[in-house]
């Protein structure tokens, strides 16, 4: 994940150097909307954690890289999805190698979103999302769902930790990275999968203190 991506490493993904033909337009159809998500209104037990690495800053010119997703009930894990996957354009700067890990070798034989899309959806099904700085895997995840013509039976639900943990988190920001520390998680970081779990550890300790904060005022 680039958090707050461009207080997070922002100069990470405004380095992509990715070369290719332009991918083919799709026609869609004049009255189609694209895709949407809302807040969720309350901390759920059940729940899709969901991360993407990618390309760039921006899906206008960017593309997801790779995804990770782990789906918890009753706060347990059921099931996790872990996937590169190949960007239409081929090449990957060596910026963002450093940052991620991943190569064009890594992805090249990969599926890419459209293919993977059908999985991807079918996972989350109904279930509430968790993303720290959620506004910017989302607008990855519905752009790309827009250009591939998926479209979704009902909006998205969404809970977002970045804005949650400003109010429980004391401390110099609210990266990911800098939560990870705090909470003394050695979890790697720009891996989709790992960013997945201290996301899913943030969420729990928010939920933790927003407990105590409730017990105290009843």
């Amino acid at each position: 994940v680039i958090e707050n991506k461009i207080d997070i490493d922002d100069l990470i993904k405004k380095s992509v150097n990715i070369t290719g033909p332009t991918p083919p337009s799709k026609s869609k159809k004049a009255d189609k909307k694209s895709p949407t998500y809302i807040k969720a209104r309350k901390l759920v037990d059940d729940y899709v954690v969901i991360d993407f690495e990618t390309t760039g800053l921006s899906p206008l010119d960017s593309e997801i890289l790779q995804i990770g997703a782990i789906k918890y009930e009753s706060n347990e894990e059921i099931d996790r999805i872990y996937q590169n996957i190949k960007p239409f354009r081929s090449n990957i700067s060596k910026r963002i190698t450093k940052i991620t890990g991943l190569e064009l070798e890594d992805v090249v034989n990969m599926p890419t979103f459209e293919d993977f899309s059908p999985q991807l959806m079918s996972f989350i099904s109904c279930y509430t999302l968790v993303a720290h700085n959620a506004p910017f895997d989302l607008k990855f995840l519905l752009h790309q769902l827009n250009e591939n013509n998926i479209e979704l039976n009902q909006r998205i639900r969404v809970i977002d930790t970045l804005p949650l943990a400003r109010r429980h988190f004391e401390t110099p920001n609210h990266k990911l990275i800098t939560l990870k520390d705090y909470l003394n998680l050695d979890n790697n970081s720009h891996d989709a999968l790992e960013d997945c779990l201290v996301t899913n550890k943030v969420y729990q300790y928010i939920k933790h203190e927003n407990n105590k904060i409730v017990q105290v005022s009843n």
